[in-house]
């Protein structure tokens, strides 16, 4: 372990338009200390303890980041995001749970009672479920505050912990920390403008004067002379970040790959653990249970609406038998994969990626990663072997649906064995017609893996705001259709006779 928790010298943070906020600044925290980052909001603080926990993504937004020497490992931190990211596919026993058995706990289930106690939540909630979105605000932080407790992180940084919590809840909080870091040696940054909080809570309190881009300690004796302080600090004016037109891109066509080689570099190690189950339920209740019905339906109606047109072109003097006769169940065979293929983006995916796209932005993926647990193999793989699974089932349902549709028209028109014409070139094609049905499967296939790889690509991308998630959900949808149109044509030059 290092000798402490952080040293950074020499930090320099600026924004995506070039603007300052930290200059050559320097920061430590020593084992067995809580040290308190303030300033006015907008200051930064949150920015700068991002740089330890989320450099790359703080990058990839447009800030520029720097140091002379940094000590720190980040495989140490334990984190309480703003608004406490609590994992909401899983309920509050399941959440501690996690924590728990990411450290190691042999008695994980003894100490889900222990730490609920500790955060000041009821002991009966490890017994019997509660859903994480039935909680206050108040109640979520401070499931998040015994998470990363229970996580066994030597080094604790919180985010506005004290943010909905009643003076009480607040006065606890405070003695809690200082018995776990002092007690334990671990060590913790508490960003907050709660001056009474930080005043309790921390063994030294560290101004963030963004004004002139530095960072230096306070000597205060309460919360009134820290609060006095923190006045005479400015608020920094400063502009936006600004906004990313939406617009097609080329590049963006090949996201599901990089997602591909993700899954199955981490596939067989995925496998071998069982903490991921919650992940399989949340996303099939999602791609499976929920749309059955609706694929269902709208495919049986698809079906007939095409056969009956269909049964129409042939004109006055045709018999409608000889026409179904021709078309048998072709119509199904060519319509399932690209139709299935895009509602299956625009609802199944597209309630994936809207969900993962929110674990994003309120940074549980942060959460996750800061307890110890690996997202490839606890989230994307799960999520990507569900999906792949559930768009097979889909495209059966909506197979079927067709044929569905079909018999009700044969019913309609008392045509004989409809079941049997209508699935002959599934069950038993003619020679001349088989092509059409290797094609269907492989464009199954493909789509399973293909939508699943999309939607999570685009789901984990990088958020910052809920329109994010929209445009990302949206961007699936665009980017799936547009692989669809292209594999339906290609599958037809190559693979159909002229």
């Amino acid at each position: 372990m290092l000798e402490h928790a952080l040293h950074a010298q020499g930090v320099t943070i600026s924004l995506p338009n070039g603007g300052e906020i930290l200059r050559d600044s320097s920061l430590s925290v020593a084992w067995g200390e809580v040290v308190a980052l303030v300033g006015p909001s907008g200051s930064g603080k949150s920015t700068l303890a991002r740089m330890l926990y989320d450099n790359d993504g703080l990058r990839r937004q447009g800030f520029t980041t720097d140091w002379k020497k940094l000590e720190f490992d980040d495989s140490t931190l334990g984190l309480v995001p703003q608004n406490g990211a609590t994992f909401d596919h899983l309920d509050v026993r399941g959440n501690l749970a996690l924590a728990l058995s990411a450290a190691g706990d042999a008695n994980a289930n003894a100490n889900i009672e222990y730490w609920l106690s500790a955060v000041g939540l009821p002991q009966e909630w490890a017994k019997r479920g509660r859903d994480v979105t039935t909680l206050s605000g108040g109640q979520n932080q401070r499931l998040a505050i015994g998470r990363a407790l229970a996580s066994s992180r030597p080094f604790l940084f919180l985010d506005e912990p004290s943010v909905g919590l009643d003076p009480k809840a607040v006065s606890g909080l405070s003695s809690l920390l200082r018995k776990t870091i002092s007690g334990e040696k671990r060590a913790a940054l508490v960003v907050t403008h709660d001056a009474e909080f930080a005043a309790s809570v921390a063994d030294r309190i560290i101004l963030l004067d963004a004004a002139n881009c530095q960072m230096r300690q306070l000597q205060v004796a309460n919360a009134d002379e820290l609060r006095g302080a923190m006045q005479l600090v400015k608020t920094p004016q400063r502009l936006g970040h600004g906004k990313k037109k939406s617009r097609v891109r080329l590049g963006a066509l090949f996201q599901p790959f990089t997602t591909l080689g993700m899954v199955f570099g981490s596939l067989l190690t995925s496998l071998r653990t069982k903490k991921k189950l919650s992940v399989f339920w949340k996303v099939a209740q999602q791609s499976i249970l929920r749309p059955a019905f609706f694929y269902a339906l709208v495919s049986a109606l698809i079906g007939y609406t095409v056969l009956f047109v269909m049964s129409k072109v042939g004109g006055a003097g045709v018999r409608i038998e000889a026409v179904l006769e021709q078309v048998a169940g072709s119509y199904a065979i060519a319509l399932a994969p690209p139709l299935s293929a895009m509602l299956f983006a625009a609802t199944s995916a597209g309630a994936t990626s809207a969900w993962l796209g929110g674990i994003m932005l309120t940074k549980q993926d942060v959460a996750l990663r800061a307890i110890g647990v690996d997202l490839n193999g606890y989230l994307r793989v799960p999520a990507w072997l569900t999906l792949s699974f559930g768009y097979l089932i889909s495209s059966t349902i909506f197979l079927f649906g067709l044929i569905a549709g079909g018999w009700v028209l044969c019913w309609q028109y008392n045509i004989e064995q409809p079941l049997s014409l209508l699935t002959s070139d599934l069950l038993d094609p003619h020679p001349s017609r088989s092509h059409n049905l290797r094609r269907m499967v492989l464009l199954i296939v493909l789509y399973s893996g293909g939508l699943a790889s999309s939607a999570i690509a685009w789901g984990l991308s990088l958020k910052s705001t809920a329109d994010s998630v929209t445009r990302a959900m949206t961007s699936n949808v665009v980017y799936s259709t547009i692989w669809v149109v292209m594999l339906e044509l290609l599958t037809a030059m190559v693979l159909l006779p002229l």
